[in-house]
C-alpha cells in the first residue's frame, strides 16, 4: 500500500492551499473540490488571454485565423465551467464503506496528471502569443492548444468515473491516459512567410510564395524559394515528419488527377496572386529519404520531389517588412 509520503506525486499536490490528500474519508470531498478550483482557476485565466487574442484578430478582419482561435478559447472555457461545478453524489468515494486504496493511488495519479496537463495548455496558450506578436499564422498552434483541451477532458472523465465507483480503473486504460504520447511540435518553418530569407545546407533563398494545405494532423505547407528551378521547402505541420527539398514537375498539368488519397483545403500565394481555399486531395509517399508529393486541385495536378532534409538544416532569417498574415 503506498502512503501519500511515498507517493512520488504528493509534492505537486501538497503545494495546492489546504489540500490534503484522500486517505481520510472525511478529507475526500474537501481535496477534491481544492484540486478541482486550482485547475478551473488556471483554466478559466488562459481563456481570458486566448479571447484576447481573439477578439484582436476581429477587430483586425482576420477571419481566417479567427475560428480556430476562438474554438480554442471556448473548448478552454467549457471545460474550466465542467471542472468547477462537477457534483457528486454521497457514494462512492465519499461514501462510508472502504474504499479500495488502489482507487485512491489512481485518484492522486489523475489529480497530478490533470495539473501537468494544465502545465501544456499553458504553453500552448504562450506559443499562440508569441506567434500573434510576430505577426504569424496561429491556425495550427490554435488548433495544438485544442487537443491539450481534449486530453485533459478525457483525462477528467477517468477521474470522475474513480470518484463515481470507488474502483480502480484498469491499469491499461489508465496508462493511456496517463501517460499519452508526447505531443507534436509546430516547426519553426511551417510559419514562414513571404520576403523570408533562409539558408539550406549552405545555400541562400528567399521566400517568394506558398501553398498551404490543411488536414489536420496531416497539414503541411510548400514554400517557393526559387522561382526558375521551380524549387519549394515542404514544410509538415509538425516535426514528426521531416521536411524535405523538392521540384514541382515540368508535365504536373498534364499528370493524372484524382489518384492522391488524403483530402483536405489548399489555398496558395504564388507571384502576388492569392488561390482561395477549396478542396484538394493530395499524398506524399517517402521512401528511403526521397520524397514525393502529388495534389490535385479538383482536377488541376501537380507533383514535386526531392529529398527530405533535417530541420536543423533550415536557418530561417525572418523579412524585416511586413508580411502577409
Amino acid at each position: 500500500m503506498a502512503t501519500d509520503s511515498q507517493n512520488p506525486f504528493s509534492n505537486v499536490l501538497s503545494s495546492i492551499p489546504g489540500y490534503s490528500g484522500y486517505r481520510r474519508k472525511e478529507d475526500r470531498r474537501d481535496a477534491d473540490r481544492r484540486v478541482r478550483e486550482q485547475i478551473a482557476n488556471s483554466l478559466g485565466g488562459l481563456a481570458e488571454r486566448v479571447e484576447s487574442i481573439a477578439r484582436s484578430l476581429a477587430d483586425q478582419r482576420q477571419i481566417t485565423a479567427v475560428g480556430p482561435v476562438d474554438e480554442f478559447a471556448r473548448s478552454i472555457r467549457q471545460l474550466a465551467t465542467r471542472i468547477s461545478s462537477a457534483s457528486y453524489g454521497y457514494g462512492g468515494l465519499f461514501s462510508d464503506r472502504n474504499v479500495d486504496e488502489r482507487a485512491l493511488d489512481q485518484l492522486r495519479q489523475f489529480d497530478e496528471s490533470l495539473l501537468g496537463d494544465v502545465a501544456n495548455v499553458a504553453s500552448n496558450v504562450e506559443k499562440l502569443e508569441q506567434a500573434h506578436t510576430a505577426g504569424a499564422d496561429l491556425s495550427a498552434i490554435a488548433r495544438a492548444g485544442t487537443d491539450s483541451v481534449r486530453q485533459l477532458n478525457r483525462r477528467f472523465d477517468s477521474r470522475s468515473e474513480v470518484i463515481e465507483t470507488a474502483q480502480p480503473a484498469p491499469q491499461a486504460s489508465v496508462a493511456s491516459v496517463i501517460s499519452p504520447a508526447e505531443a507534436a511540435v509546430v516547426p519553426a518553418i511551417y510559419n514562414l512567410h513571404e520576403r523570408d530569407a533562409l539558408t539550406i545546407t549552405g545555400t541562400n533563398y528567399v521566400v517568394d510564395g506558398r501553398i498551404d494545405i490543411q488536414s489536420g494532423e496531416n497539414s503541411f505547407r510548400l514554400f517557393l524559394i526559387d522561382a526558375s528551378q521551380k524549387l519549394w521547402l515542404l514544410a509538415p505541420a509538425t516535426d514528426s515528419s521531416a521536411p524535405a527539398l523538392v521540384n514541382e514537375s515540368e508535365n504536373s498539368q498534364n499528370a493524372p488527377a484524382g489518384q492522391a488519397s488524403t483530402t483536405g483545403t489548399g489555398s496558395a500565394i504564388v507571384a502576388g496572386r492569392k488561390v482561395e481555399s477549396r478542396p484538394v486531395s493530395f499524398e506524399i509517399q517517402r521512401n528511403d529519404g526521397a520524397v514525393t508529393v502529388s495534389i490535385d486541385w479538383s482536377g488541376e495536378a501537380q507533383r514535386f520531389a526531392g529529398k527530405e532534409l533535417a530541420f536543423d538544416e533550415v536557418e530561417v532569417y525572418p523579412a524585416v517588412e511586413s508580411r502577409d498574415s
